[in-house]
């Protein structure tokens, strides 16, 4: 990511997921009841210094969601500029099927859902059909299963023709008002 927001030639960012079934489902949540402190607070160093270069980048960020974003996946989702999912996509938070806290996404979920849709999600592990997604701005359209990726390209095509300063400055005065304390969230 690092390396996109430097590179001139790069106008704009796309973010997938390999296959059809899921776009990001996150940490394997099973596989937490194994796992030492250690590898735990490295894993959560990941996702976050991922979250948080996120934030820090200052050029068009688009998901093309083409299945399933729960957990981490969801908090991507809820972090991109843009969002294209398919028809058949949902999002959610299962962590507590599994008696575990969503820590890392919290921030995205109370500063870009309403309270009481953040809760249900989090308090009941609820998804959010494509549909409901789109109702509620998590995502700005939906496509066939397999347009995705070229409808979130076109997406990314059509925004990054505009002057790539202008679009920097949008991104920056927009974290600063709505997310300026979003980066501190996450530690």
């Amino acid at each position: 990511i690092a390396e996109a927001g430097q590179a001139k030639k790069v106008r704009a960012l796309v973010l997938t997921g390999a296959g059809s079934a899921a776009f990001c489902s996150g940490l394997n949540l099973h596989e937490l009841e194994n796992l030492t402190v250690a590898h735990a607070q490295r894993i959560a160093n990941a996702f976050t210094e991922l979250f948080a270069s996120l934030l820090r980048f200052q050029k068009p960020f688009v998901i093309a969601a083409n299945g399933s974003a729960v957990g981490a996946g969801f908090g991507l989702v809820l972090q991109a500029d843009l969002a294209v999912a398919s028809k058949d996509a949902f999002f959610g938070t299962p962590e507590i099927h599994h008696g575990v806290v969503p820590v890392l996404i919290l921030e995205a979920m109370f500063h870009r859902l309403p309270f009481k849709v953040a809760n249900r999600l989090l308090l009941l592990g609820d998804r959010l059909s494509a549909e409901e997604a789109l109702k509620l701005g998590v995502v700005n359209q939906i496509v066939a299963s397999d347009a995705v990726l070229e409808s979130a390209l076109q997406t990314a095509f059509a925004v990054a023709k505009f002057d790539p300063t202008t679009l920097s400055q949008i991104k920056y005065v927009r974290n600063a008002l709505i997310a300026k304390d979003a980066e501190q969230s996450l530690q």
